[in-house]
């Protein structure tokens, strides 16, 4: 609906906007859990949920990376001769020409994963999402399917508009994140009102 009013368009997915800044802010929420609840889960011997929350924050900084061009526009360094290939002549490896389709295929499998292993898998656990953001990582499958598939050159408004799946990817991460942490006063696999050894 935003596309239909160009400034209102603009002001959400153009470079340093409102999408990219809350992707950047629902990383670090994710790097900020993961630090948090990380010892917790090692503690309790949770190691599948070590290894997802570890995952999870690591995607997360090298999402932030990306969305900061790795600090390029902050601290305003020149481009490195290693990312003359980037559209926007920044160092970021999602803009680069030989890398955009691996990224887009990255998120599609991220997705396609987020949303399937909720409704197959019955059992709850750290390697699976909670059912509730399965519509979060639906919207990350339906665009970027369409992209790949359907959008060999896409206009302005279709390219900008994966500002609005990247940020529902980012929210999903964050969110399962929490959902794992939550799970340190009662462990997966634990029934309620079993006390958990020290």
């Amino acid at each position: 609906m935003a596309s239909r009013n160009e400034a209102l368009y603009r002001l959400l997915v153009k470079e340093d906007a409102l999408l990219e800044w809350g992707q950047v802010l629902a990383y670090g929420a994710t790097v900020a859990i993961a630090a948090a609840t990380l010892r917790g889960h090692w503690r309790q011997r949770e190691m599948s949920a070590v290894i997802v929350v570890g995952g999870l924050a690591l995607v997360s900084l090298l999402a932030i990376g990306e969305e900061l061009s790795w600090g390029q526009r902050i601290v305003g360094f020149e481009t490195p001769e290693i990312a003359a290939a980037n559209r926007q002549g920044e160092l970021t490896l999602h803009n680069d020409a030989r890398l955009e389709d691996p990224a887009r295929l990255a998120l599609l499998i991220g997705g396609l994963y987020g949303m399937s292993a909720p409704l197959v898998i019955g059992r709850r656990t750290p390697l699976v999402p909670p059912r509730v953001l399965v519509t979060f990582f639906a919207v990350v499958v339906g665009y970027m399917a369409y992209r790949m598939l359907v959008l060999e050159r896409p206009t302005y408004a279709e390219a900008k508009y994966s500002e609005w799946p990247e940020t529902c990817f980012a929210v999903a991460l964050g969110l399962w994140c929490a959902d794992i942490a939550g799970r340190i006063r009662r462990p997966f696999g634990r029934p309620l009102g079993t006390k958990t050894p020290i």
